[in-house]
């Protein structure tokens, strides 16, 4: 009797099985709801806030070999110019004060060799009296070398 009560315990098991395996219909999605709106005019009460860069109406890769302000510019965008047309001009006011600026430099670089000539003279009137060492007359020449060399970068500037 224990063989019929095995096969019908073994067919429920197997039912509530199979039964719990099955999944329930899923309730399908809704479409997201889209939200519309009409387009309003711009409110003075905003503020000046507007999305966008700002760029230059014209670029160029190519600069000058001096810096200064733009004063002319005497070809467009995309113009055919032949070699040696004028583009541009610059303001000379820059141009001046760099001039003016150079200029100082290079009298103030004289100013530092004379008085580095100077001081090396004295120096050496020093050493032949034994009153300074070797050391201290070297470090005038040096000193005087460098003053010419600030002279000359003065007057390449």
């Amino acid at each position: 009797m224990r063989k019929p009560m095995t096969g019908i315990a073994l067919a429920a098991l197997a039912l509530l099985t199979t039964a719990a395996c099955t999944r329930k219909p899923e309730a399908p999605i809704p479409p997201p709801r889209v939200v519309v709106e009409r387009p309003q005019p711009f409110s003075e009460s905003a503020g000046d806030v507007f999305a966008g860069s700002v760029r230059s109406r014209y670029e160029s890769d190519l600069s000058f070999r001096v810096p200064g302000k733009l004063a002319r510019r005497l070809v467009d965008a995309g113009q055919h110019v032949e070699r040696g047309t004028l583009l541009a001009t610059l303001d000379p006011g820059d141009a001046s004060l760099n001039l003016a600026s150079a200029k100082a430099d290079l009298r103030a670089a004289e100013a530092d060799l004379t008085l580095a000539k100077a001081e090396e003279k004295r120096y050496r009137d020093l050493i032949e009296r034994g009153f300074v060492s070797r050391s201290l007359l070297d470090a005038r020449i040096n000193a005087t070398h460098l003053a010419e060399s600030r002279l000359a970068q003065a007057r390449a500037s």
